[in-house]
């Protein structure tokens, strides 16, 4: 007797998914293929049905179903695969997608410009999947592990370029930059005079050179307080006619920059009676 026709048919057994991803994983923005295998199926499969979810995808003799710009949040999750014949549905098959995101930066930091002794902070932010860690440089030297630098006093020191790096080990780290400028107060390096000891008719050369950020004000008063000139500069260089008694003395340079303290020098000019 001859068997039934039903009788030589069975649901698709063995059923596989797979992608062409390493361990399921892509990187947000690629292109991901599941390919559906089965074991046995007498007839063979007539129709794939791919699902994300609960939700139909495809269905058709393609074995195969792609996914092109992969998002995170919507293509993350769970696909199965139901391979049909004639005899009806077999079992279904699972895998699940992982996404990576690359780095991006949330907030950088700002180039800043702080006084001496003064607070400084700086502010780096990220996101990615898995979760960006974020590290402070300078100089090539690691500063801190934490998404804001602190630095609780400033010293000259601490200016220079600082790089906020963000890293989830999907395609490169990610490097962004900032300037600090540390103000400082001003400071009289030297004062100087061409000749200690002159007298009346001569003409002497005073100078005085500085340091300090920004750049300081130098002021030379005479003897008797009034200001001969002001000048904006590393270095204030004037020459002083002695026409009278009242022209020797103690000569005083005065540096500021509006950061406190100022500075100031005195160089004594002495008379030699003819």
């Amino acid at each position: 007797m001859a068997p039934e026709k039903d009788d030589l048919e069975d649901k698709p057994e063995g059923a596989t998914l797979s992608t062409n991803a390493s361990q399921n994983t892509v990187t947000e923005g690629d292109t991901v293929t599941f390919k559906c295998k089965v074991m046995a199926a007498v007839p063979q499969v007539s129709v794939y049905k791919f699902y994300f979810n609960a939700g139909l995808l495809s269905g058709n003799s393609n074995s195969e179903y792609t996914l092109n710009n992969v998002n995170l949040s919507q293509h993350y999750g769970d696909y199965h695969c139901v391979p049909h014949n004639d005899a009806g549905d077999g079992a279904e098959a699972t895998v699940r997608l992982n996404i990576n995101v690359p780095v991006q930066f949330t907030e950088v930091p700002q180039n800043i410009t702080v006084n001496t002794s003064t607070p400084l902070f700086l502010n780096c932010d990220a996101t990615g999947f898995p979760e960006p860690k974020i590290r402070w440089e300078k100089s090539g030297i690691h500063l801190c592990g934490t998404k804001q630098l602190n630095i609780s006093s400033s010293s000259t020191n601490d200016a220079g370029e600082y790089v906020c790096i963000a890293s989830n080990g999907v395609r490169q780290e990610k490097t962004v930059r900032a300037y600090v400028t540390v103000q400082y107060p001003p400071t009289i390096q030297n004062v100087t005079t061409s000749s200690k000891k002159s007298w009346i008719g001569q003409t002497v050369t005073l100078k005085c050179l500085s340091d300090g950020l920004p750049t300081p004000t130098l002021s030379w008063y005479k003897p008797e307080g009034s200001e001969i000139n002001r000048v904006r500069a590393r270095e204030n260089k004037v020459q002083v006619p002695l026409r009278g008694d009242e022209d020797f003395g103690h000569y005083k340079c005065i540096a500021a920059n509006g950061i406190i303290p100022s500075h100031e020098k005195l160089i004594k000019i002495n008379q030699i009676s003819k």
